[in-house]
C-alpha cells in the first residue's frame, strides 16, 4: 500500500515542508492541465455526460434532460414472492464470486459497451466466478450484433472463435421482467432496475462474494440546473436523457443485496471515485475503485481486469479486485495527461471524510479577509491537482492535494492535517494519476463549477448543506464544515464564495 502519510514531522513547517517533496502526494511541477482551471479536453474523449443536448461525438439528442423517476415505462419492481428465474445446470451456482455488470449504454457509449462485452468473451474468467451484464443498448450509434435496440440480461461466457460478436449467453428473469426471447425496453436510470438486477444476481447466481461494476457516463456535480446531484447510469432512451443519482443508487444497492454487502464496488464512468460518492457508498461495500477524474470513452480494459486475477476464483478478495483494476487502468492509460486511478478501503471512509471535515473547519476559521479568501483561492487554482471535463464546467480538486497545499499556505493547519494524512494512508489503498510526477492521487472533492474565465455560478441547490430534498448526498448532510450552508454559516466554501469581509 502506497502511504500517503504528508505530516510526519512536528518539528518545524519548514522540515515539514521539506520532507514533503519526497511523499506521493506532492507535486514538484504545477500542471496548468491539472489546475482548477480546466483544460481544454476533447468531448468525444471522456466517458462525460452529454452537456446542454450535445453528446461526446457531437451528436445533439432531443429532448431535456430529466431526473429518474419509478413512473417513468421501462422501470421494473422486485417481487420478493415472484417465482425464480430458470437457470440451466451448466451454470456456476453456489459460486465463489457472482460479478454484475451494470451496462448503461443507451447512449453515445453503445459500441464501447460492445466492445467491452467482447473483452470479457476473450478471456478466460476464473473458475467458480459468475459475470452477470445487463447491457441496455442505443438506437444510431452501432449496427452490430443484428442491430437490436432494447434491454438484454447476459451471462459471459467464453468466445474460442475471439468473433465480434456476441456470444454469451441471454437469460431470462421474472425479477426484471426479461424474456430471452422477447424484446423489452428497461430504464437503466431507474433505482427499481439496479435493484432488480441484484436481487436476480443473489437468487439466481448465488455466491460466496458479490462484485458490482457501475458502467457508464458519469457527470460530476453538473452546472445544469437539471443535474444538481451526482449522476450515474444515464439512459437515452426515448429522445432525453435520465440518470440515476448517488442517493438513489445507494438506495437501489442497498434494496437489492438485503442482508448481503459488495465486497468490490467498481465505476467504470468518469468522477466515479469521489468523496462524496465513496462516502456514500460507505457501508454498502468493501471496497471501491474508480477515477476521480475523466475517462477515456474506451473504459476499462476487462481482459485486463478478469486475466490480472487469480484463475482460481475461492482465493479473489475485494481488494485483489481493487489491484487488478487499477493495473489494468494504468497499463492502458500510462501516457494519457488527464487519467488517475484510486482504489479504496470504505471501512476507512467515515473517518477520512470526518477528519476532511474538521480540517476543513479550521481552514474556515482562518478565513478572516478577502486577502486570504483570495490566496486561497489562488492556492486551488494555480497549485492543487484537480479533476474537469473543460470550460464551462464542474471543478473538483484532489481532497488530499488540497489539505497538503492548504498546510503549506498556512503551517498553523499543520497538526489539523496530520489527521488528514493519517487517516488517508488507511482510506486510500492504491493510486496511480498522470497529473503528476508522483504518480498518485486521492478522491475528488467538489469546488465550484466555472462557467467561464474567471466566473462562477452559484452552487447547485443538492450541494447545500440544509437542503432536505431526498436527492441531497450524505456527505453533503455531514460535511457542513466544507459545504456551503443553507444559512451560509461559515462553512469552508461559504467563506470562498459568499461571505463578506470588513477588509
Amino acid at each position: 500500500m502506497k502511504s500517503v502519510r504528508f505530516f510526519l514531522s512536528l518539528a518545524s513547517f519548514l522540515s515539514f515542508v521539506a520532507f514533503a517533496v519526497a511523499l506521493p502526494f506532492c507535486l514538484s511541477v504545477f500542471l496548468s492541465s491539472c489546475a482548477l482551471e480546466p483544460a481544454e479536453s476533447s468531448s468525444a474523449y471522456v466517458r462525460q455526460k452529454e452537456n446542454d443536448g450535445e453528446t461526446e461525438n457531437g451528436k445533439g439528442e432531443s429532448g431535456g434532460e430529466k431526473s429518474s423517476s419509478d413512473e417513468k415505462n421501462g422501470e421494473v419492481s422486485v417481487d420478493s414472492g415472484a417465482e425464480k428465474s430458470e437457470v440451466e445446470d451448466d451454470d456456476e451456482i453456489g459460486a465463489d464470486w457472482t460479478i454484475a455488470v451494470y451496462m448503461a449504454a443507451d447512449n453515445s457509449l453503445e459500441p464501447d459497451a460492445i466492445n467491452d462485452i467482447n473483452e470479457m468473451e476473450r478471456v478466460f474468467v476464473p473458475a467458480g466466478m459468475n459475470v452477470l451484464v445487463l447491457f441496455d443498448r442505443a438506437e444510431g450509434y452501432d449496427a452490430s450484433n443484428d442491430n437490436w435496440t432494447d434491454t438484454r440480461l447476459f451471462l459471459i461466457k467464453y468466445d474460442a472463435d475471439d468473433s465480434n460478436r456476441i456470444v454469451s449467453k441471454r437469460l431470462s428473469s421474472v425479477e426484471l421482467g426479461l424474456s430471452e426471447n422477447e424484446e423489452t425496453e428497461l430504464d437503466m436510470s431507474g433505482k427499481s432496475t439496479l435493484s432488480a438486477f441484484l436481487s436476480f444476481a443473489r437468487k439466481n447466481y448465488t455466491a460466496d462474494k458479490y462484485a458490482l461494476v457501475v458502467w457508464g457516463h458519469g457527470t460530476g456535480w453538473r452546472n445544469s440546473g437539471s443535474f444538481d446531484a451526482r449522476a450515474f447510469a444515464v439512459d437515452g432512451g426515448g429522445g432525453s436523457s435520465s440518470y440515476m443519482t448517488i442517493s438513489s443508487m445507494r438506495q437501489a444497492i442497498e434494496s437489492g443485496m438485503g442482508d448481503d454487502k459488495l465486497s468490490f464496488l467498481g465505476f467504470d464512468t468518469c468522477f466515479g471515485c469521489c468523496l462524496e460518492s465513496a462516502f456514500e457508498f460507505r457501508n454498502l461495500a468493501e471496497y471501491m475503485a474508480g477515477s476521480p477524474s475523466i475517462e477515456p470513452q474506451s473504459g476499462w480494459d476487462y481482459c485486463g481486469f478478469f486475466g490480472g486475477l487469480d484463475s482460481d476464483a475461492s482465493v479473489v478478495t475485494g481488494e485483489n479486485m481493487c489491484e487488478s483494476a487499477l493495473n489494468q487502468f494504468r497499463n492502458q492509460y500510462d501516457k494519457c495527461a488527464a487519467c488517475a486511478f484510486c482504489t479504496l478501503d470504505l471501512s476507512q471512509c467515515g473517518l477520512a471524510v470526518e477528519v476532511f471535515n474538521g480540517f476543513s473547519a479550521e481552514a474556515a476559521a482562518r478565513i478572516t479577509s478577502y486577502e486570504k479568501r483570495d490566496a486561497y483561492l489562488s492556492m486551488l487554482k494555480e497549485k492543487c491537482v484537480s479533476y474537469s471535463a473543460g470550460t464551462p464546467g464542474d471543478c473538483f480538486a484532489d481532497s488530499l492535494d488540497f489539505v497538503r497545499n492548504a498546510c503549506l499556505y498556512d503551517d498553523s493547519l499543520f497538526e489539523c492535517g496530520k489527521k488528514v494524512g493519517d487517516a488517508y494512508s488507511l482510506f486510500v489503498k492504491d493510486s496511480w494519476s498522470a497529473l503528476s510526477e508522483s504518480g498518485t492521487c486521492s478522491p475528488g472533492v467538489f469546488v465550484a463549477v466555472k462557467k467561464s474565465e474567471g466566473v462562477f455560478s452559484n452552487h447547485p441547490s443538492e450541494y447545500v448543506s440544509g437542503n432536505t430534498s431526498a436527492e441531497v448526498s450524505q456527505f453533503v448532510s455531514f460535511a457542513s464544515s466544507y459545504v456551503p450552508t443553507k444559512r451560509k454559516t461559515g462553512s469552508f466554501l461559504d467563506k470562498l464564495f459568499y461571505t463578506t469581509f470588513d477588509n
